[in-house]
């Protein structure tokens, strides 16, 4: 039995080609997909997890795209978000100094500060790029962005490709926000968690995996996001789609 539930809207940001979609697959136990499927503006998953506290966090995982052309459709997901997970690829530097263009574009949009897990990805990659991300400078970046912003921020190092401290960084996405509600302690120490395989021992425990989306849910959450009543789709659909469609259009306008 949970103590409480609680239901989290979390986004993945970065740029596009950094990994945001094999990071979500590979906890979703989709698996590994080596050849890069462009995310179309947005992807939308469920997962539940039972906490070690006696709490059941459910995510609404929305997996934004990254490419510039997505900016205007992106900035209609995320009303609402709880907390982000914002990905640099450790063998991109130009993904690493993109992070704070990330940061600013979120809190834009969703104008309250928000906690993020800063994840260094493709770290599987590393020793074969000379440039490459040090595990030292994702920490300092993380300092940065805390310094900056005053945002509560866990740094980890993944690859999506091995499945290393994928679980962790969402796991810690949970404990932030349970720690920002009062409901846990969090100490400093803890947001920038030691990268090895043997420190991998879960501290949130995965419960239930809800690949398949409810159609209606999703449905609600698209009129919201959209300005329109949840069950606005029920009454007028055309009107919906028109409205995508426009969105669409600017998309392709600026492309």
């Amino acid at each position: 039995m949970t103590n409480r539930s609680f239901l989290f809207k979390i986004v993945l940001i970065g740029d596009g080609g950094v990994g945001k979609t094999t990071l979500r697959r590979r906890w979703m136990g989709e698996g590994f997909v080596t050849s890069y499927i462009l995310t179309v503006g947005a992807d939308f998953a469920v997962k539940t997890l039972n906490t070690p506290y006696g709490h059941e966090v459910k995510f609404q995982i929305w997996d934004l795209g990254g490419q510039p052309h997505f900016k205007e459709v992106r900035k209609t997901f995320y009303a609402g978000t709880a907390g982000a997970l914002v990905v640099y690829d450790v063998t991109d530097r130009k993904s690493y100094n993109n992070v704070f263009g990330w940061i600013e574009e979120m809190l834009k949009h969703v104008k309250q500060k928000v906690p993020i897990v800063l994840v260094g990805n493709k770290i599987d990659l590393r020793n074969n790029v000379p440039d490459a991300i040090t595990t030292e400078e994702g920490i300092n970046l993380r300092k940065e962005i805390t310094e900056k912003y005053g945002l509560d921020v866990l740094f980890i190092e993944t690859s999506a490709k091995t499945g290393e401290n994928v679980d962790k960084a969402f796991q810690g996405m949970a404990k932030l926000l349970l720690h920002q509600l009062g409901v846990i302690e969090l100490k400093e120490e803890e947001k920038i968690p030691v990268i090895s395989p043997a420190s991998s021992q879960s501290e949130v425990t995965e419960a239930t995996s809800e690949i398949s989306v409810d159609p209606r849910g999703l449905l609600n959450e698209i009129c919201r996001i959209l300005g329109f009543d949840e069950t606005e789709w029920q009454n007028e659909p055309q009107k919906i789609l028109t409205k995508i469609k426009e969105i669409v259009s600017k998309m392709n306008e600026t492309n």
